[in-house]
């Protein structure tokens, strides 16, 4: 996602970078030795064996920044991102200016969810003035940390500076359009997944977040195209079925909407939206207890979208005692 293979690409360029200094000869040969036996482990897969001998490398000359980059290239493509993260907060205790490092050690905490970790270095790295190949990505990093805090607004303006530099990323616009849809900009989450989709055509998430938000913009026969597009790209795929279920409840076959949402349901139980979807068919049924339950499973689980609530088919229970209390549940 965040050019991974560049990030290896460093560790080759690192090992040419990599030069001895202050100490005896016969040093630097066991040093020179310890990193060309490295890197023809790293070469070859064989990556315990290329930490080992990095790290009699850094016994040798342990304030050598490119020895760090090479294990940190490792730990990327093992995905140890706290590995990651101890050997780039190495390279700054060494080097406090060094925008690469603050990048990778932020990327690292982003796949760990330590989101205001990773917001305070991508921030260090742009305003280091990180070369121009990983400039977008850095403000895309840095705009999913600020998405996962809720941040919508600051989420959007990086978005939109990495856009502004490389707008051939489908996910900077699938990211985008993901964030109208959290603040209610269906129009614009329309267009933001559309140039998605035009830059991979195959992806059937970009045609489902698409078939929402024509949903909620209650264009049901163009949610439906997109949605069964998804699901002809991914038949397993549980989010399409529920969309699919919710555009059949609106187009009033009741009966197969129950079938797509338990089908969603059989796909991915701990989806708490889907569950929504359900106590909606309970409603129309006027099963009330059942409704209720649903719903009830729905917040143990987790509710993404409040918005489904806005619907009119609400209005039977919106002021009701029980309906309210379970609603404020979700502000508070």
């Amino acid at each position: 996602m965040y050019i991974l293979i560049i990030l290896v690409l460093i560790g080759v360029f690192v090992i040419g970078a990599v030069i001895f200094k202050n100490s005896s000869y016969s040093k630097e040969e066991q040093y020179n030795a310890f990193i060309k036996q490295g890197n023809e482990f790293l070469s070859s897969g064989e990556y315990d064996k290329a930490l080992a001998e990095f790290d009699k490398a850094i016994e040798i000359e342990p304030t050598d920044i490119g020895t760090y980059y090479l294990k940190s290239s490792i730990h990327l493509k093992l995905n140890d991102f706290n590995n990651v993260i101890l050997n780039t907060t190495k390279i700054i205790e060494i080097d406090e200016f060094n925008p690469l490092a603050y990048y990778l050690r932020a990327y690292s905490y982003l796949q760990n969810k330590d989101f205001d970790k990773a917001i305070k270095d991508f921030s260090e790295s742009i305003n280091m003035n990180i070369s121009v190949d990983y400039l977008p990505s850095a403000y895309s990093g840095r705009g999913e940390a600020y998405l996962a805090t809720k941040n919508f607004m600051k989420a959007l303006d990086d978005y939109k500076k990495a856009i502004s530099m490389n707008d051939k990323e489908y996910l900077y616009f699938k990211n985008m359009g993901f964030i109208y849809l959290k603040v209610r900009g269906y129009g614009e989450a329309v267009e933001y997944f559309s140039k998605a989709i035009s830059l991979r055509l195959d992806s059937s998430e970009c045609f489902n977040d698409r078939a929402f938000s024509y949903i909620l913009l209650k264009d049901y026969e163009k949610a439906l195209v997109d949605v069964l597009k998804a699901l002809e790209l991914n038949e397993s795929f549980a989010a399409a079925y529920k969309n699919y279920a919710y555009i059949q409840i609106k187009l009033g076959d009741i009966k197969a909407a129950e079938k797509n949402i338990k089908k969603a349901i059989e796909l991915d139980s701990k989806n708490g939206d889907f569950y929504i979807i359900l106590a909606t068919i309970d409603l129309i049924k006027y099963e009330y207890e059942s409704f209720y339950n649903n719903l009830e499973l729905a917040e143990n689980i987790g509710i993404n979208f409040i918005d489904y609530f806005q619907d009119a088919l609400f209005d039977k229970i919106r002021n009701s005692d029980r309906f309210l209390k379970f609603y404020r549940k979700l502000f508070f």
